[in-house]
């Protein structure tokens, strides 16, 4: 079967849709980045869409702000949209089905880096391009081998300093300013996934001389910028310290430079500690390391795919394959 045979069919229900932001929930705009990288990494082919009829008024409108958006993020930097796609309304179907021409690239596409980029302006984290990720992991870097070392609380002001301010996040899981946590896993949890802290150490571990995450919240005194958080009720601070440790270095994993001999585990990246505020109440600090390679939250490294034959019985089918990591590299540094 040769590469015009690779065709897939997405319907777009409006349960996937966000009808206020007018765009693709989550788990819809994987489906459909991992088609279309499928596609593209696997020479060319087609992607049929179908809008169900009662998300917008307007199809064209469903097509226009849902899935063009998508197809912009299957592009490299270079890229303009004409070089990867091509796309119009199949006839006898109301304009409800849409045939994306799926176009062959240069490059590997990537659905998913994994890891992010630092935007220091506003203390938030971006999605990384493989443009960036490629000289971290495949050209020779000049890259400090400090360890990572807590600040404390003097730092916090600093020019490096990062700060995650727990009550300005949508997922906010306190019912009051002071009302404690219910278990020390609740509050790691929130740390952890709330807050994205693994996304926060990747961006930082890219950093020449890496630095200094602090977790608290918005201050009500003029003259400090954070407070500390609430501690659980009957938690101890070691243990938290411990457990939020052990669960931060399940989130990441580290791959080296190709000209570096250093290999690092998740827990030579980063230090944790928690310094006290107050009664019951913290700010959390995560000193993280510079890094020679990449600091991924995926332990398969980023997420590509490519389409293959399978068979069961005397059928056969076509299906997406996620690449582990070793094979991203083949492809990414070829």
């Amino acid at each position: 079967m040769g590469t015009e045979d690779n065709v897939f069919f997405i319907h777009l229900h409006r349960r996937q849709v966000d009808i206020i932001k007018r765009g693709m929930k989550p788990s819809a705009e994987y489906q459909f980045k991992k088609a279309l990288s499928s596609l593209r990494n696997s020479g060319r082919g087609a992607l049929f869409v179908h809008a169900c009829q009662d998300i917008f008024r307007s199809v064209t409108n469903v097509f226009q702000s849902t899935v063009v958006p998508v197809l912009d993020t299957m592009l490299t930097d270079d890229e303009t949209m004409s070089d990867g796609f091509s796309w119009h309304p199949v006839e006898n179907e109301g304009g409800r089905v849409h045939k994306i021409d799926v176009l062959p690239s240069d490059t590997f596409i990537t659905v998913d880096l994994k890891t992010k980029l630092l935007c220091w302006c506003r203390d938030k984290h971006l999605s990384a391009s493989f443009e960036k990720i490629r000289p971290l992991l495949f050209s020779k870097r000049n890259v400090s081998t400090t360890e990572p070392t807590v600040q404390r609380l003097t730092h916090m002001n600093h020019v490096d300093a990062v700060k995650i301010y727990v009550d300005r996040i949508d997922k906010h899981v306190l019912l009051s300013r002071d009302a404690p946590y219910r278990s020390v896993s609740a509050w790691v949890n929130h740390i952890i996934n709330d807050c994205s802290l693994p996304e926060y150490v990747t961006s930082i571990s890219k950093r020449k001389q890496g630095g200094s995450v602090y977790v608290g919240r918005t201050s009500t005194d003029s003259k400090v910028d954070m407070d500390g958080i609430p501690f659980p009720k009957q938690g101890r601070k070691d243990e938290m310290q411990s457990m939020l440790a052990e669960e931060l270095q399940k989130e990441i994993f580290v791959f080296k430079n190709r000209y570096s001999d250093i290999v690092l585990n998740p827990k030579d990246v980063f230090q944790i500690e928690i310094h006290d505020t107050g009664t019951n109440t913290g700010i959390i600090e995560v000193a993280v390391r510079p890094v020679d390679g990449c600091v991924f939250t995926d332990a398969l490294g980023p997420v590509s795919f490519r389409i293959e034959n399978k068979s069961m019985g005397e059928n056969h089918y076509k299906t997406c394959v996620r690449l582990p990591f070793d094979e991203w590299v083949e492809m990414a540094s070829g």
